[in-house]
């Protein structure tokens, strides 16, 4: 495992990767990408935002063909817990709060039913596919801690998680962006556990790309703030992000 650089700026390395006929990835990392098949080395991560329809069951099935080959071995977990928070955030009364509950456990159950669906009919595989409770159970007291408290001191990364909260609910006001930025809060310390201290290195696989935020934690951008993560990560591997798309959208 080598040691980390943290840079005065953010620098990335990119590069476009042919999944298939319909599908591609543009490839990012602040390590090489000059030999695309490190990627056979780690561990290929799906994590499924429940609300998000760009992971179709087409999108799914071409992740999990080319985990066969590409990835050690794939993981899939539903994001659905941090949606939980967005629910609080609205503060409408407890009988919609209970209804709006009960129906994203449901989009939660139905989602899980499919993806075990499409991994049944994907042979040669090897894929695990955890709640996302399992995986919050296994993130680090320290680690939430210390993401609760930059946010806290309300500087640099507590203006960064409220930008890229206001970028995707474009018509939340000032006032409730706050609120809205706990799906951030609960989500952030799961997926730093698994970039950066999982049993093997991840390349992370999502229709979208990565917001700045992750990658200026990489490079040591909030150390200052999140003194004990930033250390920690000088030890470990960098994560490699691909943006999966339609090759037609390219």
């Amino acid at each position: 495992m080598r040691t980390m650089d943290f840079p005065k700026k953010m620098e990335l390395n990119s590069c476009s990767l042919k999944i298939d006929d319909r599908f591609m990835a543009n490839v990012s990392s602040r390590e090489s990408l000059t030999d695309i098949a490190i990627l056979e080395n780690r561990i290929g991560l799906l994590a499924i935002s429940i609300k998000n329809p760009r992971f179709s069951n087409e999108m799914v099935t071409s992740f999990l063909e080319f985990s066969r080959s590409g990835f050690s071995e794939a993981l899939i977990t539903i994001v659905d817990k941090p949606y939980e928070r967005n629910l609080l955030a609205a503060k409408k009364d407890s009988v919609w709060l209970l209804a709006e509950t009960e129906k994203l456990r449901r989009i939660a159950n139905e989602t899980k039913v499919r993806i075990n669906r499409m991994i049944g009919k994907v042979a040669g595989v090897k894929v695990r596919l955890l709640d996302w409770d399992e995986l919050q159970k296994n993130t680090p007291d320290w680690l939430i801690r210390e993401i609760r408290e930059a946010w806290n001191q309300r500087g640099s990364f507590y203006e960064h998680i409220r930008a890229q909260t206001a970028s995707v609910l474009l018509d939340t006001s000032d006032d409730q962006i706050d609120g809205y930025a706990e799906f951030m809060l609960e989500e952030l310390p799961v997926l730093l556990q698994l970039y950066y201290f999982s049993e093997a290195a991840m390349a992370d696989a999502y229709p979208g790309p990565q917001p700045d935020l992750f990658w200026k934690i990489e490079s040591g951008f909030f150390a200052e703030q999140l003194p004990v993560l930033t250390g920690r990560m000088k030890e470990a591997n960098g994560v490699i992000y691909l943006h999966w798309m339609e090759r037609s959208a390219s």
